[in-house]
């Protein structure tokens, strides 16, 4: 088979294996990290992200729920905006983008295997990186990694084939799918042989790719733009000592999740030590950059492993044909256990379990209710804001007492907001429009976006004082009374449903997100 019609055939192979079923998964639902139980919170947010964009036809700048929202660059949102413009908005197509992504990880491996080793290194190659718990799960979430590090293959092997100039482009795409977490893919520039004259291009290639966003960004919005994306999303979580979801130290947590997630890779890469000398400079870079990087960047995360498994299945190009040949059935009975024994952090599965909340919230949605629906607490994993509801609030109940000022501080700009500020809305625009208007924001759509409730019995008083509002509550904070009709929403919420609501209203896209 010639070798374009067989990456194209490893293409769709990995491509129908993340994608199966995939339709079927509600936004935010599962765990990026499963062993930490961390929620896929973010794939609700970005998917949030580019509905926006649909809806509003400002494809330049990002918002959440009203406000600026530049923590992240824009190439996701703008791949799933177009990916919904062009077929409907949905859990597939807001998906489209890191499926694509993945698959094309898995192809590109496939295709540099092939063209240096044979059909055996190819096939452990390909199965390395498919048969990856970590890989399979991030390629079937609107996330960014899948994206960033099928830029930081294409980097790779583009360095390989000594084509700089297109490395350069592909981390200049990197860099605007997640910022300074694009410049390890830049890193891979200086293990090719190069010019000068070839650095310089590249350099050029990925600035001219990668800036212009960043730049608009400041001289339109630079305040904002400098506290959220320089000083919170950089120097405070990249470079500083931000709040962590996970105890213990930085190497014990990435040698946990290296061996939890997926034992193979660490047995691969040791293996192929003794084969040292014949695996290109490129890999051995690209391994170590990684490694550095989730060291030195302070905040963890399981998915920031992810370019490890396209770079150790490159070594499969030093593997001679017999222990290749050994390797993909080791490989292939690997997948087989994966796919067979469900719940464990190295399963694969693709049936996902049924999420209660969000039928609930699609129920609801489908309605067509006028009134504006208040979530209470973030059991929904910010689902919610993906779907097309007249208006919706968050409300957290959380004491004056743990208030400490941030580098964005919300409730000073009114984003979020105290109940009894929040029942005194006549007074809004005074107070907040100067501040908003200080920080690039003219408009007051932002405003008590999150409500804070210094206790549950603030909590009751917004609900007696909100007859016309519908509210999502766990059942644990559901007051003795209240003018609402209690319809349950799972196992452990209900909706208080205001008793009056306006005409039917038209949905904008499908509740069933």
């Amino acid at each position: 088979m010639p070798l374009r019609a067989a990456t194209a055939a490893a293409f769709l192979l990995a491509l129908l294996w993340a994608g199966w079923g995939v339709a079927e998964k509600p936004i935010g639902s599962g765990f990026v990290d499963p062993i930490g139980r961390i929620a896929a919170q973010d794939e609700a947010v970005y998917s949030h992200a580019a509905l926006e964009m649909v809806r509003s036809g400002d494809w330049l700048t990002p918002r959440m729920m009203g406000r600026i929202a530049t923590y992240k660059p824009p190439l996701l949102y703008w791949l799933q905006a177009a990916a919904a413009k062009l077929a409907g908005p949905g859990p597939f197509t807001l998906r489209l983008p890191s499926l694509l992504a993945g698959a094309g990880i898995a192809a590109l491996v496939f295709w540099w295997t092939l063209r240096q080793s044979g059909w055996w290194q190819a096939a452990a190659a390909f199965l390395l990186v498919a048969g990856n718990p970590l890989w399979f799960r991030v390629s079937r979430l609107a996330l960014t990694d899948a994206l960033l590090v099928f830029f930081a293959t294409a980097a790779a092997i583009l360095v390989l084939r000594g084509r700089l100039e297109s490395a350069g482009a592909a981390t200049g795409f990197a860099l605007l799918t997640k910022s300074i977490a694009g410049l390890p893919a830049g890193c891979l520039l200086l293990a090719g042989r190069f010019t000068t004259r070839q650095l310089a291009m590249a350099v050029g290639a990925g600035a001219a790719i990668a800036l212009p966003w960043f730049i608009l960004q400041y001289v339109l919005h630079p305040n904002w733009f400098w506290a959220e994306h320089i000083r919170s999303e950089i120097l405070r979580y990249g470079l500083g000592s931000p709040p962590q979801t996970t105890s213990g130290s930085t190497l014990g947590f990435y040698a946990g999740r290296l061996i939890q997630l997926d034992p193979v890779i660490p047995l691969l890469f040791l293996g192929s030590l003794a084969a040292f000398k014949r695996i290109p400079r490129p890999v051995w870079v690209w391994i170590a950059v990684t490694l550095v990087t989730c060291v030195a960047y302070q905040y963890r995360n399981a998915s920031y492993l992810l370019p490890l498994t396209p770079a150790i299945a490159l070594m499969a190009v030093a593997w001679k044909e017999r222990p290749a040949k050994i390797l993909t059935l080791i490989l292939t009975a690997a997948v087989a256990v994966k796919t067979a024994v469900p719940d464990q952090p190295w399963s694969i599965s693709h049936a996902e379990p049924a999420w209660p909340l969000a039928a609930a919230l699609g129920d609801h949605c489908a309605q067509g209710r006028t009134n504006e629906l208040i979530v209470t607490g973030l059991d929904d994993e910010f689902h919610t804001t993906v779907l097309p509801l007249a208006r919706l609030r968050y409300l957290l109940i959380q004491p004056r007492t743990e208030y400490s000022r941030d580098i964005l501080d919300f409730e000073h700009l009114g984003i979020s907001m105290r109940i009894d500020e929040f029942l005194a809305p006549e007074q809004w625009d005074q107070v907040y429009g100067p501040r908003l208007r200080a920080m690039d924001t003219p408009s007051l759509d932002p405003l008590a976006t999150v409500l804070l409730a210094d206790s549950r019995q603030d909590l009751e008083r917004l609900i007696l004082a909100s007859p016309g509002r519908d509210f999502l509550v766990p059942n644990r904070l559901l007051p003795a009374s209240s003018p609402h009709q209690v319809v349950p929403a799972g196992p452990a919420h209900s909706f208080l449903l205001a008793r009056q609501t306006g005409p039917r209203r038209q949905v904008s896209w499908p509740c069933r997100m």
